[in-house]
């Protein structure tokens, strides 16, 4: 296979993580996903996480649940999920407020392009998870560690679509920091928004010919065709 740096392969980052754990807490992780198998070979939910609370998480169409020694400590009902094709990324435990805690993040749908989920966030302080009311309207959530904030990604059709950058506030709640959006109209002009952390918005308007023209200098495709018809000279 080709070599790749430690840090960037998700085997190491597993390995290294379970060596940080105490031994109480490696034993705790053992005994999550012993009895996560035997969710799984029962038949009773088609993925399950452990986390490294020791507590082992499955889900079906009415709930989530939240197990822990053999038994179901907690029941997250939700509004359904049935037209989710069950994979790796229907069922997660992140850390999406940056509280050093992982939370429970379950799909709503399931499309080629946009990902939208339910999220419950773990309270431990009362030793639960609590709903997160209107996250699964966000699409691709995905949280930055080092920022501290959560970005979003949704494509409206074939050119037009929205990013978007969110924070935590003091109260808990997630607000929009940051806006791209573009949209085409009816007579195929496209039209660029944003808005900036201060504040600062922009918004301007391109022929789809113009757009078109950028999209190709941008993704490399007119420097290919160059070097492919012209070589490697600087002409």
């Amino acid at each position: 296979g080709t070599l790749k740096p430690a840090a960037e392969d998700e085997c190491w980052k597993n390995i290294t993580e379970i060596a940080g754990l105490t031994p109480e807490e490696q034993q705790n992780l053992a005994e999550a996903s012993s009895y996560a198998s035997e969710v799984l070979a029962e038949g009773t939910a088609d993925f399950v996480l452990t986390l490294k609370t020791g507590q082992y998480v499955y889900a079906d169409g009415n709930a989530v649940y939240i197990g822990y020694g053999g038994e179901v400590q907690q029941t997250l009902f939700h509004d359904g999920n049935e037209t989710v094709v069950i994979d790796e990324t229907t069922l997660l435990a992140k850390d999406m407020n940056f509280d050093g805690y992982e939370d429970i993040l379950l799909a709503t749908t399931s499309g080629t392009v946009n990902s939208y989920y339910y999220l419950w966030l773990c309270d431990p302080a009362e030793g639960n998870f609590v709903a997160y009311p209107g996250f699964e309207e966000l699409s691709a959530p995905t949280p930055n560690p080092e920022t501290e904030r959560v970005s979003t990604y949704e494509r409206g059709n074939a050119a037009d679509y929205t990013q978007g950058v969110w924070k935590w506030d003091d109260s808990g709640m997630l607000t929009q920091v940051i806006s791209y959006q573009v949209a085409t109209d009816e007579d195929g002009n496209v039209t660029i928004s944003s808005t900036d952390e201060a504040g600062e918005s922009t918004s301007f308007t391109v022929t789809s010919e113009e757009y078109t023209t950028v999209n190709e200098l941008m993704s490399g495709a007119l420097v290919d065709f160059c070097i492919s018809r012209y070589g490697g000279s600087e002409q």
